[in-house]
């Protein structure tokens, strides 16, 4: 591959990550899940290759945006952490733990936005490979 269209190519998926990452901030601090501010804070990417981008976050996050199915405690101490931030009194730590144990927690699905965008960041992709390709083929035709 060309090296300007590698440059090209991570340009563009770098410039989408970077609205995908905003887009999963704003939704996070719309929604109040920001007690804090590490999962919003820890949303980064990470340019693999020409042509692989991770999205890095606290491990937690796993949950906010998933929920959590009832049927286990979570940590206490996350809990108790978690109070701490919010000016929650210590002694509800248990109660909290038993009702997610109890009902889980409902989905926020923040990174539901960053599927949403697939469409801009696949259709950006193709016409930057078919000018790519269609110069080319160009210079190949007009080289004989």
């Amino acid at each position: 591959m060309d090296e300007q269209i590698a440059i090209q190519i991570r340009e563009i998926l770098s410039n989408w990550t970077d609205i995908q990452i905003s887009n999963m901030k704003n939704i996070l601090i719309g929604a109040g899940k920001v007690a804090s501010g590490r999962l919003v804070e820890s949303l980064v990417k990470e340019i693999v290759s020409d042509t692989e981008i991770n999205i890095n976050m606290e491990s937690y996050g796993k949950f906010v945006d998933g929920g959590r199915a009832p049927g286990k405690f979570p940590p206490i101490s996350k809990i108790k952490e978690w109070c701490s931030m919010r000016g929650i009194p210590e002694t509800a730590a248990f109660p909290i733990a038993r009702s997610i144990a109890e009902n889980g927690i409902a989905p926020l699905n923040f990174t539901d936005s960053m599927y949403e965008g697939l469409n801009s960041l696949t259709q950006q992709i193709a016409t930057t490979y078919g000018e790519y390709i269609a110069k080319t083929i160009k210079i190949n035709l007009e080289a004989k």
